[in-house]
């Protein structure tokens, strides 16, 4: 009895030290040699250039809040909204980071046929591995490697 509650014991901890390690990766961006400020300066200039909706700017906080719309949608597919939010951190003396968190939302509709009324229901945080990271972060490290 022992034996079996000391080794459930174990997994138990182990499955939780490898959950918490799954857990901590967290979408970014390193941009060496330039300072938080030029970092922000620059996404700022990235994002409007890129027609994106700036819901919110933060300039003590380096912060950015924009909504967009993902294309590729069909017929069968409901309407998706997006909110991303834009951190630019110190990374090291000289380096920046900017973090990236996306909300989703998918458009729905109340029920009523007779008094219908669409909006947006909020789906949560997507997980770091969606490939709607990637595709920000990669059209990022273009921009970045440009300058």
């Amino acid at each position: 009895m022992r034996i079996s509650l000391i080794s459930s014991l174990f997994f138990t901890l182990v499955f939780l030290s490898f959950k918490g390690i799954a857990q901590s990766k967290i979408p970014y961006l390193n941009v060496s040699d330039m300072s938080v400020e030029q970092v922000y300066d620059h996404l700022k200039s990235f994002l409007l250039d890129n027609d994106y909706f700036v819901n919110s700017m933060d300039s003590n906080q380096a912060f950015v809040q924009v909504k967009i719309n993902p294309t590729g949608k069909s017929i069968f597919k409901r309407a998706v909204r997006n909110t991303i939010n834009f951190f630019v951190v110190p990374n090291g003396d000289t380096g920046s980071k900017i973090r990236l968190q996306i909300n989703s939302e998918i458009l729905d509709w109340n029920g009523n046929v007779g008094n219908s009324s669409h909006y947006y229901k909020d789906s949560g945080i997507l997980k770091a591995e969606s490939s709607e990271y990637d595709d920000i972060i990669s059209r990022l490290k273009d921009f970045y490697d440009q300058l």
